[in-house]
């Protein structure tokens, strides 16, 4: 099995290593495979939270053809700190 993470919207891979992906999935109480099922690139989930605060995470997911629980456990698995869609919101 090769170390690739595979980002889930844009397709795109990168080779990693073993200890990278034991520490991110030992930080989320998850397993390596979980973790690269769930992987999303860093530059993709910027752009997806920029997004996100622009209009609205039902819209974002809709682009994406993914569910709000699929777009908000993306991000939960992928970034430094806990996102709930209420933390964008601009009024």
């Amino acid at each position: 099995m090769r170390n690739t993470l595979k980002c889930n919207i844009t397709g795109a891979e990168r080779v990693t290593n073993v200890p990278y992906l034991t520490t991110r999935a030992d930080r989320l109480g998850i397993t390596v495979e979980e973790y690269k099922e769930n992987y999303v690139a860093k530059k993709t989930l910027a752009d997806i939270k920029v997004e996100i605060a622009g209009s609205d995470i039902d819209t974002v997911s809709t682009k994406y053809g993914i569910t709000v629980d699929t777009l908000t456990g993306y991000i939960n698995f992928n970034g430094k700190n806990r996102f709930t869609p209420t933390m964008l919101v601009t009024a």
